[in-house]
C-alpha cells in the first residue's frame, strides 16, 4: 500500500460485494430516482472485473422495518484524484450518473443515515462526480440532488461534522 492510498474517509465502510443482492435490487425498484449504473448486477460486474476500478465502497442506510433503503458505492478522494481529503466520492466508473439510490418512501431518512455513515467513517463530505441538475430533494437539512452550475459535481454535500442543522 502506498502512502496515502487507505484514506480515513473510509474507515470501517463495507466492500460494495457484501451488500445483500436482493435487498439492492428491491431498493433499486423503490427508488426516489432510479439508476440504471446503480443496478446490482451491472455494478458487481463492473466493481468486479474493471481494471483500477474494483472494491469499491458502499454507504449503505438501513432500518429494522425496510431494510436497505439507501446506497451508495463509494471510494475515497485520495483513490479518485490523489487528493489526500478526508470526502468519500461516487464510484461511477462507466456511468455518466452518480444519484444514490433512495428508498421513495423514506428519502429523508435515507440521506440523514447515507450521511452519517459517512460521517463516522471520518468523512467530512460526500462528492457526486455526476448528477442530473434537477433530481429529487431529499429533504429539510438541504440535501440537494442536482444543484446548479458547478455545484452539481458536489452535489449530496452534508456537514458531516455534526453542526447544528448537520446530519
Amino acid at each position: 500500500t502506498r502512502q496515502g492510498e487507505t484514506q480515513p474517509a473510509a474507515r470501517g465502510l463495507p466492500r460494495l460485494h457484501t451488500v445483500s443482492h436482493s435487498e439492492w435490487l428491491a431498493l433499486s425498484e423503490r427508488a426516489v430516482e432510479p439508476n440504471g449504473y446503480y443496478l446490482p448486477d451491472w455494478e458487481l460486474a463492473v466493481d468486479a472485473s474493471a481494471r483500477d476500478r474494483s472494491n469499491v465502497l458502499a454507504l449503505g442506510a438501513r432500518t429494522a422495518q425496510r431494510g436497505l433503503v439507501g446506497l451508495l458505492p463509494v471510494i475515497s478522494a485520495w483513490r479518485a484524484w490523489k487528493i489526500p481529503l478526508p470526502v468519500l466520492v461516487s464510484a461511477d466508473p462507466y456511468g455518466d450518473l452518480s444519484t444514490p439510490l433512495i428508498d421513495g418512501d423514506a428519502p429523508e431518512e435515507a440521506a440523514r443515515m447515507l450521511l452519517k455513515q459517512a460521517r463516522n467513517s471520518g468523512a467530512h463530505a460526500v462528492v457526486l462526480r455526476h448528477a442530473v441538475p434537477d433530481g429529487a430533494e431529499l429533504g429539510e437539512e438541504g440535501l440537494r440532488l442536482g444543484q446548479r452550475g458547478h455545484a452539481r459535481d458536489f452535489a449530496l454535500l452534508g456537514r458531516l461534522r455534526g453542526q447544528p442543522g448537520g446530519a
